[in-house]
């Protein structure tokens, strides 16, 4: 038997634009096939939305003008500042997977 995981990731880290604390959630889901089932905030269901917004992040909508699209994204409650999608995994997640930032994994 095939069994469904899914979980989100709760990184305390800081911002890259002025190192203040900022908490940045990664969901990892088997059934959603993005660069190895991770993804932002941009694919959150509501549960996942409450359960980070429960850990003091902010997700606001942004508008990316390279892409052409808006998403939601983490943002520094200090300067305002969001997580763009192309540094959430190697900026966040990886560093916090080698020991560079404190995280849990909370199974949904």
């Amino acid at each position: 038997m095939n069994i469904l995981k899914e979980q989100t990731y709760i990184i305390e880290a800081e911002c890259w634009n002025c190192n203040n604390q900022l908490n940045v959630a990664v969901g990892k889901s088997d059934l959603k096939k993005i660069i190895g089932g991770y993804y932002g905030t941009e694919r959150f269901s509501d549960t996942e939305r409450e359960l980070a917004e429960a850990h003091n992040m902010v997700i606001e909508k942004y508008h990316s003008g390279t892409m052409g699209q808006s998403y939601d994204a983490d943002t520094c409650t200090y300067c305002n500042n969001f997580v763009r999608q192309h540094d959430l995994l190697t900026e966040y997640l990886l560093p916090a997977t080698y020991g560079d930032y404190e995280y849990k994994v909370i199974d949904l």
